[in-house]
């Protein structure tokens, strides 16, 4: 759904500067092909991915080589979903319900991967407005109390931390 913003912001990593971002969409169909990306049965634009992927990518990045690589991704995701927060956070306000609605939606399918840049961004002490207003919102709007003090305390926390040097 957000994967040309996402290539934008890997563009401008400059530790990524030798990736061939112009045969992406050949690695798309192909990690596809393999089963690691399906389509969503209701939003055939919005992409699954098998837990294996995120494993596997995991794996090969939390190596001490490869820490500048994880950091230039960490950070285009990061960026990436400090505005698809702001996106959401803008659905999840609005005044009409079916953008209220599609906005819960959406909050839904992408609530991990908010959390994981929320995280990100606490540990970057970078901005965590826009990523924690459309969560927030979030389980406000679905009165999930728990799953909202569990994000509020560790946003505290995260916030309390001290800094890594």
């Amino acid at each position: 759904m957000w994967l040309d913003d996402y290539t934008d912001y890997l563009k401008q990593q400059p530790a990524l500067t030798t990736w061939p971002f112009d045969r992406w969409q050949q690695v798309i169909e192909e990690a596809a092909n393999w089963g690691l990306l399906s389509p969503d049965t209701e939003i055939p634009s919005f992409l699954r991915i098998q837990p294996t992927l995120p494993y596997f990518l995991r794996t090969r990045l939390h190596v001490p080589e490869q820490k500048e690589l994880r950091a230039a991704i960490e950070t285009a995701f990061r960026q990436l979903y400090d505005q698809v927060g702001d996106a959401l956070y803008t659905l999840l306000q609005s005044k009409e319900p079916r953008e209220r609605q599609g906005g819960q939606v959406l909050v839904s399918l992408e609530y991990e991967n908010l959390v994981t840049a929320l995280h990100l961004a606490l540990e970057a002490r970078a901005s965590i407005l826009d990523l924690y207003t459309a969560l927030s919102s979030y389980t406000d709007m679905t009165q999930d109390h728990q799953r909202g003090l569990e994000l509020g305390q560790m946003v505290l926390k995260g916030l309390e931390a001290p800094r890594k040097r």
